[in-house]
């Protein structure tokens, strides 16, 4: 009775090792999925936030040459305008006598 139960105990506790491998087998397996994650996951966030960074940069590009190119617009606008007065006032000819002495008195 002693061999026998010695067997069986042992061929149980075999048993039990072998579940024991399985499940380790299994969780290791389980881990190796998730061990990729990590990589998978940053590798799809900076396809993405390629993607968004550049739709974003035109935006903001776009934006940015629009409000300069307002600004640009103006200076050019009252340095033509400038540009005009100064044309006409030499097409005019010369000024009266009269016209320096009236802007001494308004200043």
């Amino acid at each position: 009775p002693d061999k026998r139960c010695q067997r069986e105990r042992s061929s149980g506790l075999n048993a039990m090792a072998a579940r024991a491998a399985a499940a380790i087998d299994d969780i290791d397996a389980a881990f190796d999925g998730a061990l990729g994650l990590e990589e998978h996951f940053l590798a799809a966030g900076y396809a993405e936030g390629t993607v968004r960074g550049a739709a974003s940069g035109q935006d903001d590009g776009r934006r940015l040459g629009c409000d300069r190119g307002r600004e640009l617009g103006r200076e050019l606008g009252r340095f033509r305008g400038r540009i005009d007065m100064l044309n006409a006032l030499v097409a005019a000819g010369p000024a009266p006598r009269h016209l320096p002495e009236r802007r001494a008195h308004q200043r």
